[in-house]
């Protein structure tokens, strides 16, 4: 646990140095510094430290939206595809009626293997602008934004079973492997609104 923390804290003094450094020249919004728990893990996860070497996939999800429910699946499939490539999937949940244990039963139940974490107050999830789930943001190696939005456009085409929908975060992916720009760096995602503060009890 101890070595963990150390590895986190070297990290992020590296990666704000870096990140400054793109942001001064090139005005790239940066990589997240923060630690959240994480519900399958039961401890806390420092950000820096979960990036992956070529990229890294935050993912906006909740336990309580159809919608994000339906993803579960090919968000599994993907981190299956490009995590032996060095990319790094990371799922990020700030509904405030979801907690650590719903989490941790869900991420159990759907098989979830990547971190899960909490985003207790939405404060990660404001800063990225995350307004629904699922919702996708990629980083590059050096920790730019290179891509915000949708995993697929399957909810503009009629669902899963149309043969051209198109992978847009898979695309995303492909291309900041191949060392390119990402061609379509925006996407609107569709899904369910957040909500940060859990309802009243009736």
């Amino acid at each position: 646990m101890f070595s963990w923390l150390l590895r986190c804290l070297a990290l992020s003094v590296f990666a704000i140095a870096a990140v400054t450094n793109s942001v001064a020249e090139e005005l790239h919004e940066d990589f997240p510094q923060a630690s959240l728990p994480d519900a399958i893990s039961g401890e806390d996860r420092c950000l820096v430290a979960a990036r992956g070497e070529q990229a890294t996939v935050l993912l906006c999800l909740a336990t309580d939206c159809p919608i994000s429910d339906e993803y579960v699946p090919t968000i599994i499939e993907l981190a299956k595809e490009y995590s032996p490539r060095g990319v790094s999937f990371v799922g990020i949940d700030p509904n405030g009626i979801d907690t650590l244990e719903s989490m941790a039963a869900y991420a159990r139940e759907n098989k979830i293997a990547f971190p899960f974490l909490k985003d207790a107050g939405g404060k990660i999830s404001r800063r990225l602008l995350f307004s629904v789930t699922p919702e996708a943001r990629v980083y590059d190696r050096d920790g730019r934004l290179v891509y915000s939005g949708r995993i697929d456009d399957r909810y503009r085409r009629g669902g899963t079973s149309d043969p051209n929908v198109k992978r847009d975060l898979a695309a995303a992916l492909d291309e900041v492997l191949a060392g390119k720009p990402v061609s379509a760096a925006r996407t609107k995602a569709m899904g369910c609104p957040i909500q940060v503060v859990a309802p009243k009890a009736k």
